[in-house]
């Protein structure tokens, strides 16, 4: 009789509790899926998503290696608090340039991988000059001692390789040249 009399009310109470378990299940995922640090994708969930992606894709898949400069100097003078910070913020300002659509994922340490949804070299040239800028603009108005600078390497995944990891593998070298370069030239302005 309590029952019938209080029907709507105890449904209620047992669709809320089933929403709360939906809900603990849908933070827990994000939990698991996201750096505690940066907020970026972890290595782990980059990769699964990349492969089921890949395997629906027939078109070329643009990817960037970013790798921080200078991060030990900034660990040996400033502390590892600092170098934390400097690594959260340069993944801030990398996704205040990136469109909804685009992945940021933290591949290990100070090294970023972006995945960008439909871009052309053009575009990727685009979107890295944008990054730059937000990156000038906050190294003049920042008050710290030390500028965010980053170096990077590109190009575009296909079923050529054989890997991930592989591909990986190449444009971290892309982008070790193009640190290599930007030293050479603070060099010579000396």
């Amino acid at each position: 009789v309590v029952q019938s009399l209080f029907y709507k009310t105890l449904l209620m109470w047992s669709s809320c509790g089933f929403s709360l378990v939906v809900v603990y299940t849908f933070l827990q995922s994000r939990i698991i899926n996201l750096d505690s640090l940066t907020g970026a994708w972890t290595r782990e969930s980059f990769f699964d998503y990349f492969y089921q992606k890949i395997k629906h894709f027939e078109k070329e898949v643009p990817i960037i290696f970013i790798d921080m400069d200078n991060l030990k100097t900034i660990n040996d003078c400033y502390g590892h608090v600092e170098g934390d910070f400097a690594i959260k913020k340069l993944s801030q300002l990398i996704k205040t340039k990136l469109k909804k659509t685009d992945i940021i994922a933290r591949y290990g340490g100070d090294e970023f991988l972006l995945m960008l949804d439909n871009v052309s070299t053009e575009d990727i040239e685009e979107v890295m000059n944008s990054i730059n800028e937000e990156f000038f603009k906050y190294n003049k108005l920042s008050s710290k001692e030390y500028n965010l600078e980053f170096s990077y390497g590109f190009g575009f995944y296909n079923k050529k390789y054989n890997s991930l990891e592989e591909f990986i593998h190449i444009i971290d070298k892309s982008m070790y040249q193009n640190k290599f370069i930007k030293k050479e030239r603070l060099l010579k302005s000396f």
